[in-house]
């Protein structure tokens, strides 16, 4: 924890364990975690984290909107943001949004299809009602907007009046919109949606992506003046044994 303030210079929201698996990795894995499992280690971390996220806007009552997302793809960051949606959704009225228009994972994950169904993109320009676009999911606990059909033109899409429009729409029916984003590496999606959030869920995975790497794109989105809830530390090994020369090389 004290690492991550200070070489990152944001707090610390709380830390995810690896998930044990066998055989080959399932799309998801963490969200299926806490919905089969609540009782896991990892479920009682992740209500960890809801609650510290919570706190820090204990004082408002307007719908919260927190964009989730991370340096690279592969760190688990939508997975993170269907599980932190669906722990939200047992304390609240939550929407969960695949930002993410260019590789979009959500659907494939819940729904084991991909862009099959209406989202983001119909509904921004107007081939589908809001309504018609919105999917219950009530086992879980949340409600989700799909990234939707495919487009060329993704961040025009995102920076357009329509979506700050829907955006506002979804925050009249909502306590918690919580939307996934490309990672920052690559495409300037996230930088730009994190103007019409509050808070920005920064996930990084354990031991995989160095320190330099992470402080860059945070530091873009500061200077922005985007506002962190903080860092989740994702996919942590605790039953393994690190030594400190191992850590060493990501903090330097």
């Amino acid at each position: 924890g004290d690492d991550v303030e200070k070489n990152l210079d944001v707090p610390l929201l709380g830390y995810l364990p690896l998930i044990q698996q066998h055989g080959e990795s399932e799309p998801g894995l963490a969200f299926r975690e806490y919905i089969d499992k609540p009782d896991s280690r990892f479920s009682e971390a992740l209500r960890t984290i809801r609650t510290s996220i919570s706190l820090s806007s204990l004082n408002d009552n307007a719908t919260k909107r927190y964009l989730v997302t991370s340096s690279q793809s592969s760190e688990g960051k939508t997975s993170v943001a269907l599980s932190l949606a669906a722990a939200f959704g047992q304390i609240s009225k939550v929407i969960v949004i695949d930002g993410d228009l260019r590789r979009p994972s959500i659907e494939r994950i819940l729904n084991k299809t991909n862009r099959k169904l209406p989202g983001i993109s119909d509904v921004i320009v107007h081939a589908v009602s809001l309504d018609e676009a919105i999917q219950k999911r009530p086992k879980e606990h949340i409600d989700v907007l799909y990234a939707g059909s495919r487009t060329i033109n993704p961040l025009e899409l995102l920076s357009s009046r329509n979506f700050v429009d829907l955006l506002n729409q979804l925050a009249e029916r909502y306590d918690t919109i919580i939307l996934d984003s490309p990672p920052c590496i690559a495409v300037s999606d996230a930088y730009l949606i994190s103007s019409y959030v509050d808070s920005v869920i920064y996930v990084t995975k354990s031991n995989d992506t160095p320190v330099p790497i992470i402080r860059n794109c945070i530091n873009r989105f500061k200077s922005i003046d985007a506002s962190f809830a903080g860092v989740l530390l994702n996919q942590i090994d605790f039953d393994a044994t690190h030594n400190r020369s191992r850590y060493q090389d990501y903090y330097d």
